[in-house]
């Protein structure tokens, strides 16, 4: 039985295929050189011009659902969201506004969803901040992965 290497050494297990009948090594005359190094050069060579499928930026806004936001204490709301994206994310922060029972904006607010899966379905209750004390309901305003606009409120440059 012959095994080839990288370093092009033959090596003769059995007896009978030894002369000498002593293990034997040695190196592939030149004719009998398989080409496959020879191939996967040019596959490699050619492999960053190969059409493939790019990968569009997803609208996170677009794919993450936050099914409802409901107040269930004078100072906490309930939130039920679901990741519908096809990407795994870091961090999903999500936007959103307080208001009164006339409607008036009483306060913003940021909360975030970590290591947001595809299909993930996520319930949490949050704390609402100080100035919004007195809401009546919770408005989302904006979805993003980005912390400096969820956070500054001011989109990357």
């Amino acid at each position: 039985m012959y095994f080839y290497s990288l370093t092009r050494i033959i090596i003769h297990k059995r007896a009978e295929q030894r002369k000498d009948k002593t293990w034997a090594i040695s190196p592939l005359p030149e004719e009998s050189k398989p080409d496959t190094i020879k191939r996967l050069r040019l596959i490699l060579l050619l492999l960053p011009f190969l059409p493939l499928p790019a990968f569009a930026a997803e609208n996170v806004g677009q794919c993450f659902h936050v099914r409802q936001m409901v107040k269930t204490e004078e100072i906490r709301y309930l939130v039920d969201a679901v990741s519908q994206c096809s990407h795994e994310y870091e961090a999903v922060y999500v936007m959103v506004k307080f208001l009164d029972h006339a409607g008036k904006s009483l306060d913003d607010g940021v909360w975030a969803i970590y290591w947001c899966r595809p299909g993930r379905r996520e319930i949490h209750e949050f704390a609402i901040p100080a100035g919004a004390l007195g809401f009546e309901r919770v408005v989302l305003t904006r979805v993003t992965t980005n912390a400096r606009e969820a956070l500054i409120g001011k989109p990357p440059l």
